[in-house]
């Protein structure tokens, strides 16, 4: 993987579908920006395995998807409702004691929120 130049003198690494921004920790996964809720939605069972993955990284973005979720306006109580149906809160919650990964323990507060 090659660095690649951001903005303010940031340094980005691009995957062929995760970029990484290495000075807070963040992955964006290109597929997932700027999809309706109900699209999701129907990928939450796909995000749950992956927070039960034992692998820190698929946490980490699935986490996030599930955060991203959740964060839209318009369905926000369906969102609710599925995700915690999913049963993947007890494990969202184990995260917060992921001390050796403040990202994923951010990410996790932030889904609980």
């Amino acid at each position: 993987d090659k660095p690649l130049n951001g903005h303010n003198g940031k340094e980005y690494f691009k995957c062929s579908r995760v970029h990484i921004d290495t000075n807070c920790g963040h992955f964006l996964h290109p597929i997932h920006i700027q999809r309706p809720v109900f699209m999701e939605l129907e990928n939450l069972p796909f995000y749950v395995n992956g927070c039960e993955s034992n692998d820190t990284i698929k946490q980490l973005l699935n986490t996030i998807r599930i955060r991203k979720i959740l964060s839209f306006q318009s369905g926000a109580e369906e969102a609710i409702r599925s995700v915690v149906a999913s049963g993947v809160v007890p494990r969202i919650i184990d995260f917060l004691h992921y001390n050796d990964a403040p990202n994923l323990q951010f990410e996790a507060m932030w889904v609980l929120t």
